[in-house]
């Protein structure tokens, strides 16, 4: 973590429903007999095929000038990756082992859990094992169960020292997505609702406010020895405290920074007013969600001394919903995707309006975005104008220390009449 020198970020942004990887980023290759990449592409997916004018072309580091094509309602992803500050991993998905089209086909390799399935696809995603469901857990997480990629990743950051706050605040925050991403052995992620909201709802009646409280420290304090309602009690207590730190770092922090770069953080996700919450940023949207990440990333990365909650790791998830395009999906798609692109843009202007502010000296705030989906779409297209669920995807990273406009992995060969090909 090397030395946990300034802070860190990690922000997982979920495509709920299986995002059609195979018209987020195409092919351009014609050979003009039928062979290239792009010919392959249109035989194969016939009514969701995108034309070469529907798509925006990228020059990958290391291949020819425009040999790839990201989808048209995707304007700041292309300028993101043009710059080096994105880059895409391709044709990844769950493995139990190594597997070509021949061992899938034999079944004579192990496949992951319910490989098509929605919600067991989303547990593979979120816990980066495979067969979550029934892999044999060791001896120390029989009672636990299953934990997820960003609680294993707390527990190991909340065993060595000096990894910023009080220890107890935790590394996680859930606003979207899978929850089972935050679950640890030991730490677990803080859920807070889309809006950003979490805590008691505030009222102007301090009788009411008063016998809440009082009721709420009888509530806890009452065990009877049943070791159930000792943790309830405990977990409602961390609860509230969590909910105090959080709330108050987020009004302090943000009050001091200054005016402009308020401004032009509101102004990044579309708002303009320099009020700490505009009515807009909590309405749950993909954009909302993250400029609630990007105000927790602002109290967390502040010095306790400042008001903030001096953290150096942090990770969040959120998500947007919508992509299971069995039918209508050129349509449906590009709307999803020009959301995505939007949030995503805003997101990195915030980050790097924060780093402009010089408000956190030599070390300010540093994130890496990217974006996990259920599964990928069959490249052929079905009846209704739409796809069906598939695997291998290709998921987009952004963030100024990617190194970026670059293709990860091996784009997949999109001959079907292949039968070696490689997963």
């Amino acid at each position: 973590l090397n030395g946990f020198a300034g802070y860190r970020a990690l922000v997982a942004v979920y495509l709920l429903g299986g995002n059609d990887g195979n018209n987020l980023l195409v092919p351009m290759e014609e050979k003009g007999d039928g062979t290239g990449q792009y010919e392959r592409y249109v035989q194969s997916r016939g009514s969701v095929a995108l034309t070469k004018a529907e798509l925006l072309p990228v020059s990958p580091t290391g291949l020819a000038v425009e040999s790839y094509g990201i989808h048209g309602d995707m304007p700041n992803l292309q300028g993101l990756f043009e710059a080096g500050k994105a880059a895409f991993v391709c044709n990844v998905g769950p493995l139990v082992l190594p597997m070509r089209q021949a061992d899938y086909l034999d079944s004579v390799v192990e496949r992951p859990d319910n490989l098509f399935s929605h919600s067991d696809q989303k547990n593979a995603w979120s816990s980066a094992i495979a067969d979550p469901l029934t892999i044999t857990l060791p001896a120390d997480l029989a009672a636990v169960g299953p934990t997820g990629w960003g609680g294993r990743l707390a527990d190991r950051i909340d065993l060595i020292a000096g990894h910023g706050g009080d220890g107890l605040y935790p590394e996680g925050i859930f606003l979207s997505g899978e929850s089972l991403f935050g679950t640890g052995k030991t730490r677990r992620a803080l859920t807070v609702g889309t809006t950003g909201v979490f805590g008691l709802k505030v009222t102007t009646d301090t009788a009411f406010n008063d016998w809440r409280d009082a009721s709420l420290d009888t509530m806890m304090g009452i065990t009877n020895g049943v070791t159930a309602e000792e943790t309830y009690g405990s977990n409602l207590d961390d609860a509230m405290l969590y909910s105090e730190q959080r709330s108050a770092a987020r009004d302090a922090a943000w009050a001091a920074l200054p005016t402009a770069t308020r401004d032009g953080i509101n102004a990044a996700f579309g708002f303009t007013t320099t009020a700490s919450a505009p009515a807009a940023a909590s309405d749950g949207s993909l954009a909302s969600q993250l400029y609630q990440a990007v105000r927790d990333i602002i109290a967390g990365a502040t010095a306790t001394a400042s008001g903030g909650l001096g953290l150096r790791r942090q990770m969040f998830s959120v998500s947007l919903g919508g992509f299971d395009t069995h039918s209508g999906q050129k349509v449906a798609q590009a709307a999803l995707l020009g959301e995505l692109d939007a949030a995503i843009a805003a997101f990195q202007t915030a980050i790097e309006t924060l780093a402009a502010s010089g408000m956190f000296g030599a070390t300010p705030p540093q994130t890496t975005l990217f974006t996990m989906s259920d599964f990928s779409r069959t490249l052929l297209d079905n009846a209704d104008g739409g796809s069906d669920h598939a695997w291998g995807n290709h998921m987009i990273v952004v963030g100024s220390s990617v190194v970026g406009k670059k293709l990860y992995g091996a784009y997949p060969n999109l001959d079907l009449t292949i039968n070696a090909s490689t997963h």
